[in-house]
């Protein structure tokens, strides 16, 4: 045996209750389920209109957050990676244009789709020193996100 603490039998035990109590499998990267996102977003909404000033701005940046963490498909973390200056100089490029009926079929031409820029600020995976990263997202969704 080892005098590692995390090699005792008191420890093994521990763990054992852990998983029990808590659940042996991990839900790690399972996307909420959109409906779940859309009836948060309606229930912040709800509340941000019945309050005022700062708690209703907090409120309202919560759900802008959720909305757009959703829209780009961002993971936890990146959420805090985005930049609110960055987003307000891009915020009118390509913001105008025309979203097809069934803009996922095969060889529908997305290049003059109505879409708005997150602009991400960090160091990502590989690269050297900080930078601003644009990431398209529609404008408009057929879920009620927008």
């Amino acid at each position: 045996m080892t005098a590692c603490p995390s090699q005792s039998t008191t420890f093994l035990l521990f763990l054992i209750d852990t998983k029990t109590c808590m659940g042996i499998q991990s839900e790690a990267n399972k996307p909420v389920c959109i409906r779940t996102v859309i009836t948060l977003l309606k229930m912040i909404k709800e509340e941000a209109m019945a309050k005022e000033g700062d708690e209703a701005k907090e409120l309202w940046k919560v759900g802008a957050a959720i909305a757009v963490a959703q829209m780009g498909s961002l993971r936890g973390p990146e959420v805090f990676m985005l930049d609110l200056a960055g987003i307000r100089a891009h915020i009118e490029k390509d913001r105008q244009g025309v979203m097809p009926d069934s803009p996922l079929d095969d060889g529908e031409d997305l290049f003059g789709v109505t879409h708005v820029y997150l602009a991400m600020i960090d160091q990502f995976k590989g690269e050297t020193g900080v930078r601003e990263h644009l990431i398209a997202v529609p404008s408009e969704s057929r879920q009620e996100l927008t």
